[in-house]
């Protein structure tokens, strides 16, 4: 198996479920080369938290993937004090 990638997938069903019916065709296809890390529901939102090949995740359309803690931490990782001390000396 290829190397697993994080990713975290969203999608929106208030008017129609057609968005969250493929990813639930998607999850089913790569069943056993998906890992679902967590899922998440507020009713009409759904997020998945997952580590797939990457030839799973280039079947996903661009628009359902999204930024979080799971796929991208250094984005939300706070600098330690370290860190930023270190930063003041090394410009």
């Amino acid at each position: 198996m290829s190397e697993l990638k994080r990713i975290t997938i969203f999608v929106l069903h208030h008017d129609e479920s057609a968005d969250f019916d493929w990813v639930n065709a998607w999850l089913e296809r790569w069943k056993g080369q998906v890992i679902i890390a967590d899922y998440s529901s507020g009713g009409w939102e759904h997020l998945w938290n997952v580590a797939a090949p990457q030839e799973a995740v280039r079947e996903l359309p661009e628009d359902f993937l999204c930024s979080s803690t799971w796929s991208v931490p250094e984005l939300f990782e706070k600098p330690s004090f370290w860190q930023k001390l270190k930063c003041l000396f090394t410009k």
